[in-house]
């Protein structure tokens, strides 16, 4: 057996089964036939449905199942992989299969994990160059995750096993820095948006110049790396903000010993639903961007997340927060710096966020228009054109039917067009709630009555008498002594959870919520989490503002009661 060692961890290899190896996670390629029904048929039946569920989900890159039967690991990750005749791609795909697994299992914080010689078997690639790649990138990993790495090579195999013995002993004999290929210094990029800039970098994130830094406390590798940075404080203030507020989105914390004036570590984990992947990424920018508002900073620091043990596909995440930021900075006129820092090792995700940030609006506008023609319409070839004779009012309903017909916002006054309408109502600050007036409008509307309903916890809003029924269309809210004061906010019929929402609240700055839940007997407000604010004398509490309460339609206001628990 050899080994190469590495901070008290090692890369090993050795002859064995793959199935009878002792370790947190074992990894299948899912591609290679024998291998896979070999650990299927070892797993039971338990494994084999929880594999067959993952494919029909299409999850991401990895399928992380429980082993069980007769495998002796914690974990299975299985992963596509295909060979490729160009050495070049070979080598790449190679290194993507190590880097996927290794960075997952860090995130997952295993601490050991076993390979097959992936395509040494059936695919017959060459072997000495399968060994040198996946025994290079191994290294390279080895210097990031704290991980034991062992190659497992069938018994009747000395050849492959000779040659991933060689690699081993060439790292053995050489500087761990000779190894390594030292990557071309890549170019700052930097664009304009509006009043404010992107930049594209490679780098550390934890030596970032800026107001804030982020950081996914849903990632461990992210969130220990920056902890460790940052030093004790930050550590201490984020455990006991974990424990104080377990269901916090966001978590403040002082920048320790890092060149920044606060981070942020928000909860954010993907799904393997493009639209719901795209969804959460839009909700993790808003969300750091309504915080960095609050604070009246101007400069931060994001990481690539998703794009390391996650699996998430490089191209729907960086595309996604790179078209956010933009919107963010163009639609609020935000004087703000934000910086993309990428791991100097992820070459493609790096190149991937400067063609996002560099692309022209030109390209940005005629994607999007080809992106909504009608399937059935036919597509140009080479730099033919192709015209359509369309009536004027077949005209009117294909843009009725496409989104493409503008609405005048009646709060900034703005034309939006009809398929964008709904996201701007939401987030226009220019809006005011306008439903059926109730007794609970207060001062912090014109013309309303002197009153705020003011609460710590929990309140709630029900129907005094049975069989009676509610729309609830908003809230209006603000903390009372906190930063990132979470709200859930619950509607319930005879007993029974219709609806759920969760908002971040701010200090003192009421936030309309347009909900619009129909036939509801019974709401609940709930508060919890955050921080307190410089400004509330250093009191920590969960009290709620309530500035606006809407339901309709109208009903005596004796048949609801206000409860504050």
């Amino acid at each position: 057996m050899g080994s190469k060692m590495f901070s008290n961890q090692s890369i090993n290899v050795r002859k064995g089964d793959l199935t009878k190896e002792q370790t947190d996670v074992i990894v299948v390629c899912a591609s290679s036939k024998a291998l896979l029904e070999s650990v299927l048929k070892s797993g039971g039946d338990a494994v084999q449905a929880s594999y067959n569920n993952g494919l029909r989900k299409k999850a991401t890159q990895v399928i992380a199942v429980a082993a069980g039967g007769h495998l002796r690991a914690k974990e299975i990750y299985f992963l596509p992989w295909e060979p490729n005749p160009d050495e070049t791609l070979l080598c790449k795909s190679l290194k993507n299969f190590v880097s996927n697994a290794i960075e997952k299992a860090a995130n997952d914080n295993r601490k050991s994990i076993a390979f097959p010689a992936i395509g040494c078997g059936q695919y017959g690639c060459s072997i000495s160059l399968v060994a040198k790649t996946v025994i290079e990138e191994a290294c390279r990993l080895r210097t990031l995750y704290p991980i034991a790495i062992t190659f497992i090579i069938q018994p009747d195999r000395t050849d492959i096993y000779d040659e991933f013995q060689k690699q081993i002993d060439l790292l053995e004999t050489s500087e761990p820095s000779q190894s390594l290929e030292q990557p071309l210094e890549s170019p700052i990029i930097s664009v304009s948006i509006g009043n404010g800039i992107i930049v594209v970098e490679k780098g550390n994130i934890t030596t970032q110049k800026v107001d804030v830094i982020i950081g996914s406390s849903s990632s461990i590798v992210l969130t220990q790396t920056i902890i460790e940075a940052a030093g004790d404080e930050v550590k201490t203030t984020y455990e006991t903000e974990s424990k104080r507020n377990p269901n916090s989105i966001l978590i403040s914390t002082p920048p320790g010993q890092l060149s920044c004036r606060r981070i942020f570590f928000l909860k954010w984990k993907p799904d393997a639903d493009d639209s719901i992947l795209r969804q959460s990424i839009i909700d993790f920018i808003w969300n750091v961007i309504q915080n960095i508002i609050s604070c009246n900073y101007t400069s931060v620091a994001f990481p690539a997340i998703g794009c390391g043990g996650y699996g998430c596909s490089v191209d729907i995440v960086v595309k996604t927060m790179v078209r956010e930021i933009k919107n963010q900075l163009k639609t609020r006129n935000l004087s703000l710096t934000v910086k993309f820092v990428i791991q100097p090792e992820q070459q493609n995700i790096y190149d991937e966020f400067c063609k996002q940030v560099l692309a022209s609006k030109k390209e940005l506008v005629e994607k999007s228009v080809e992106d909504q023609l009608p399937t059935t319409w036919e597509k140009s070839t080479g730099n033919q054109l192709r015209f359509v004779i369309i009536s004027y009012e077949g005209l009117d309903k294909h843009e009725i039917a496409c989104g493409f017909q503008s609405q005048q916002c009646s709060g900034c006054q703005l034309q939006i067009l009809k398929k964008d309408f709904d996201n701007h109502m939401s987030n226009c600050p220019s809006m005011q709630i306008r439903h059926t007036t109730s007794g609970y409008t207060t001062s912090f509307m014109a013309g309303g009555s002197r009153n705020i309903a003011f609460f710590e916890q929990k309140a709630s809003v029900s129907v005094a008498r049975p069989n009676e029924k509610f729309t609830f269309f908003s809230v209006a809210a603000c903390a009372a002594w906190n930063d990132n004061l979470q709200l859930t906010i619950t509607g319930h019929r005879n007993s029974i959870e219709i609806n759920t929402h969760t908002e971040i609240l701010l200090f003192g700055k009421p936030k309309p919520i347009l909900l619009f839940w129909e036939n509801l007997d019974k709401i609940t407000l709930e508060s919890s989490g955050g921080t307190a604010h410089p400004m509330s004398g250093g009191g920590n509490w969960t009290h709620v503002l309530v500035a606006q309460l809407t339901i309709g339609p109208f009903i005596d206001e004796n048949t609801l009661s206000w409860n504050i628990t």
